[in-house]
């Protein structure tokens, strides 16, 4: 009891300081990611079609439900993670001095936040919300459909460029139908190239899967022969045509060295995380927890070297061949 005491106490102190974004709706259940090794399924999926209860005393942080009894600093950390990963900023706790009742706790500076004069969160309101990572008593972070152990650390991969914050705004745009196939010119160029770009799946496994040399060719062509390239131009593009070199600049910068992030330094932090969520597992399943939350601790610290190895192979590393 006082452990959770603790732990609830730390989260209200961490949410006083953190703002939230409007949240985006999301349908009942939402097609899997083809790179994700946990399935994404919505709470309304996750509680009425699976035919889970969640208890007292638990939280719905980002895409994590998790129980307070057993929450270790390095999960609530993964699930505060996956709030901008998922575009899910929300922090409820289903309170034990309400029934367990929902409480909104962002924002939260004493306990009166979950007593019942708090107002109540319906349950039909979490609905479209997703959820990737389930955490009961044990403090085994699990796959919401499968129930079976999952590494927090590895449940996405980190070698899909729609995972890397860097590309947001690029994934985004290509969602967002700014180029489309039907286009001509320079934008169905551009459509041609982030199509590739993101929807080869065999990037992630052939680091030679991209001819850059050719793309590069084709981009510079159209750059040199200019009167032919504002022909088939609509009238924006050709007022400030110089905009888009430098964009097509940037995605040809990215699309060279993408199959390059990977090296030894990432294989080998590959192989660590590995071994260190195995670790965990078989200590928590040991009621080992002060032990099991130094693995993750390390694995956490290896994960984010192997982040920042993996944006210095993208920008940075001038030694890179495409």
């Amino acid at each position: 009891m006082k452990r959770r005491n603790r732990i609830l106490k730390s989260i209200l102190g961490t949410f006083l300081s953190v703002s939230l974004l409007a949240p985006t709706a999301a349908s009942l259940m939402p097609p899997m990611r083809a790179e994700a090794k946990t399935s994404e399924v919505t709470y309304e999926y996750y509680t009425t079609v699976l035919g889970n209860e969640v208890p007292e005393c638990w939280l719905f942080v980002g895409t994590y439900l998790m129980s307070a009894k057993s929450l270790s600093a390095e999960i609530y950390q993964a699930a505060l993670d996956s709030r901008a990963e998922h575009d899910q900023p929300i922090a409820y706790y289903s309170s034990e001095l309400d029934g367990g009742a929902w409480k909104n706790i962002e924002g939260a500076s004493s306990i009166t936040t979950i007593l019942p004069a708090a107002e109540k969160v319906k349950e039909k309101d979490l609905y479209p919300y997703l959820v990737t990572v389930v955490v009961d008593d044990d403090g085994i972070p699990r796959d919401p459909v499968t129930e079976e152990p999952v590494d927090i650390y590895t449940s996405t991969s980190l070698y899909d460029m729609e995972n890397l914050p860097e590309l947001e705004a690029l994934y985004n745009f290509y969602l967002s139908g700014g180029v489309s196939y039907s286009d001509t010119g320079s934008k169905n160029y551009m459509y041609r190239m982030l199509f590739f770009f993101f929807e080869n799946d065999d990037l992630d496994f052939d680091r030679a899967a991209l001819d850059a040399s050719e793309a590069l060719a084709q981009y510079k062509q159209l750059v040199m022969d200019r009167t032919k390239l504002e022909d088939v131009w609509d009238k924006a593009l050709t007022t400030d045509p110089s905009a888009w070199d430098a964009e097509y600049s940037q995605i040809m910068q990215v699309m060279r060295n993408w199959p390059n992030i990977r090296d030894d330094v990432t294989d080998r932090a590959d192989r660590e995380e590995e071994l260190l969520g195995k670790l965990f597992i078989s200590l928590q399943e040991q009621d080992l927890n002060e032990e099991a939350d130094s693995a993750l601790y390390v694995e956490r610290q290896i994960d984010a070297a192997r982040r920042a190895r993996i944006y210095y192979n993208l920008t940075l590393n001038e030694n890179l061949t495409g």
